[in-house]
């Protein structure tokens, strides 16, 4: 093990499964039905980047001596700096995805409210012509007794 490491891997493995665990409990979550696809493959995707960053972290801070093994050093603190960007990047992907997620759903349900309103107004069209004609008749009837009555 070595002796310049930043951290102790006694102290960077337990706080790194600490992170992983909501990360991986996130992951299962997303496979639920009423999670968009979409939304479920950005997010697993930004997860991914996560848990391979986590790796890195533990690896520049206590696996790797930057004395010994300065080329693996290096390579591990690239590999997170590039991870970052690309779970930045991702998080960019998240949000443009949530807004046009969230115009679909709004234009769905006023969709399905002109929908219930268009039947409604029909309905009670429908209710209001048979109300007319009903009263059409008993006026129909009552202007024959009063012919009926005239003759």
């Amino acid at each position: 093990m070595p002796l310049a490491a930043a951290a102790h891997p006694s102290l960077t493995i337990p706080v790194a499964v600490v992170i992983a665990l909501p990360l991986v409990w996130y992951w299962r979550r997303l496979g639920r039905e009423d999670v968009p696809s979409s939304r479920r493959v950005i997010r697993r995707c930004s997860i991914a980047l996560m848990l391979a960053a986590l790796l890195g972290l533990v690896s520049g801070l206590s696996l790797l001596d930057p004395h010994t093994h300065q080329q693996g050093w290096v390579i591990a603190w690239t590999a997170v700096a590039f991870l970052m960007m690309l779970i930045i990047a991702a998080a960019l992907v998240d949000a443009i995805n949530n807004l046009n997620v969230h115009r679909q759903e709004k234009r769905q349900a006023m969709t399905n409210a002109a929908t219930e309103l268009i039947v409604a107004i029909r309905k009670a069209r429908n209710a209001d012509a048979s109300g007319a004609s009903q009263q059409d008749d008993a006026s129909a009837e009552g202007e024959a007794e009063d012919e009926d009555a005239d003759s």
